[in-house]
């Protein structure tokens, strides 16, 4: 209960109004040792409130009623120390604390034990002590406060990345030819920026390894293109399964249009992401995978609509 009040204090615009963005909880902020000697423990706090340039400048600790709302905002002040301790001596971005134990309301400035302390059921809207409680924490000063902090974590100095490797002698310095690149960047060439006809066969031959075929390295890669991919969600479409000899779900297609001979025709649409083979499964399949009793019965036309012609006035002809 205590949190689900704690929450609608900080966030419901008639009280605070922070962000749910800004406000980080017990699962998602990190422990730190509070504390000294004896009493010295690991501690999470409920809640640290991060300004809009993503400093820390609120803890706060939720409790249940039976506990002391001294001790839960003590244990918000020591956590404060400690996170402040992370960051340059001359500066302490977690300006505030809080605490409440369902009944009771308490806040401070994180470096001192002067507290103000009030009863939840005073909390109303208009009163002296939700007035006080909303100046205390107001978010626009808090923003600021913030920005300020952020100001002076920032770096002044920047420096070009050469120098820390040598500076300009390190610049002009030739590095000598890499000898196995010698003899790897002709093949790279060849079949990477290369438009010749030879080199492409070669890719549709030889270069496409079948799922029965594949590798365990083989295996990640496919596992990371298809956790990738996006399935067409069309009850009518059917996912390509091509082997190193044959495609059954096209072939099949291009057999059933032979037989039936549609008088509107047929559409077979290959959809799939860019980059992902589409022209290139058409070519091998053209060449290496289409049975030999359809060559015969099929025509192929590509048209690369990606270079087509401004003025499309004579396109008929």
């Amino acid at each position: 209960m205590e949190q689900q009040l704690v929450w609608s204090l900080l966030t419901n615009p008639v009280h605070l109004g922070i962000p749910p963005a800004h406000i980080r909880t017990k699962e998602t902020n990190s422990e730190l040792l509070i504390g000294k000697g004896e009493s010295a423990k690991r501690f999470t706090p409920d809640y640290i409130i991060y300004a809009p340039s993503a400093v820390p400048l609120i803890v706060g600790e939720a409790k249940s009623p039976r506990e002391e709302i001294g001790k839960a905002l003590r244990e918000a002040r020591l956590y404060a120390a400690a996170l402040n301790a992370k960051f340059p001596a001359s500066v302490n971005p977690v300006a505030y604390v809080f605490a409440c134990n369902g009944d009771e309301f308490a806040y401070s400035e994180s470096d001192t034990e002067q507290a103000t302390i009030c009863k939840v059921a005073d909390f109303t809207p208009g009163n002296q002590v939700h007035s006080n409680f909303l100046d205390f924490f107001n978010w626009e000063r808090v923003g600021d406060l913030g920005r300020k902090i952020a100001g002076k974590l920032r770096n002044k100095h920047f420096f070009v990345a050469s120098h820390f490797a040598g500076g300009g002698a390190i610049m002009q310095d030739r590095i000598p030819s890499n000898s196995f690149a010698q003899d790897l960047a002709p093949i790279i060439r060849k079949y990477f920026s290369s438009d010749d006809a030879a080199a492409e066969d070669e890719i549709l031959r030889y270069g496409y390894v079948s799922s029965e075929q594949l590798t365990k390295y083989e295996r990640i890669f496919e596992d990371f293109l298809r956790s990738r991919s996006t399935p067409v969600s069309d009850r009518n479409g059917v996912s390509l399964a091509p082997t190193r000899s044959d495609e059954p779900n096209l072939t099949r297609a291009i057999r059933d249009f032979g037989q039936d001979k549609p008088e509107g025709g047929s559409i077979q649409l290959l959809i799939g992401g860019r980059g992902t083979g589409k022209s290139t499964f058409l070519k091998r399949y053209r060449r290496f995978l289409m049975p030999n009793e359809l060559e015969d019965h099929v025509r192929w036309a590509r048209i690369n609509f990606n270079e087509a012609p401004t003025d499309l006035s004579n396109l008929d002809t």
